[in-house]
């Protein structure tokens, strides 16, 4: 295929107070890779301070959601990953709905390719189910030498 792209998808929560380990207990098959909680000292993933020392604003939690570095659309269609990650996640719909009273809840995607250009098209049946569930999609591009990544 002419457009076919490399990608990491995470899954983002940000809420004004919640204790980030409630999110990491509820959605327990995805492991954080980042996981603030509103008002403690904002911390590298390395488990370190950042400098000068500062605390979390809000609580923030982030989760890879492949074990893979990157995952190549001709073999993982983005379209069927999404989904397959929404059905898995409507078993969590009551806690991420209260997250979503007061928080946000986004799929984040970076696509990595080699050209100037590329077109994706995401399902249509796919944004609906993201959408109505509440959640957003944040999409990055970049242009890269795969090789070096």
């Amino acid at each position: 295929m002419a457009n076919e792209f490399n990608y990491n998808a995470c899954l983002s929560i940000n809420h004004p107070t919640i204790d980030a380990r409630l999110i990491s207990k509820a959605l327990s098959s995805y492991l954080p890779i980042v996981e603030a909680t509103a008002g403690s000292v904002a911390c590298h993933a390395n488990g370190s301070p950042y400098l000068p020392i500062r605390k979390s604003v809000q609580s923030y939690w982030l989760a890879q959601l492949h074990q893979e570095k990157l995952l190549y659309s001709g073999e993982t269609d983005l379209s069927v990953f999404l989904e397959q990650h929404i059905n898995l996640l409507s078993d969590h719909a009551e806690f991420i709905q209260n997250i979503l009273n007061e928080g946000r809840v986004v799929f984040k995607i970076a696509l990595y390719h080699i050209t100037k250009y590329l077109a994706y098209e995401i399902e249509s049946c796919v944004l609906a189910k993201v959408g109505a569930f509440g959640i957003g999609i944040e999409i990055h591009s970049f242009i890269c030498n795969i090789e070096t990544m």
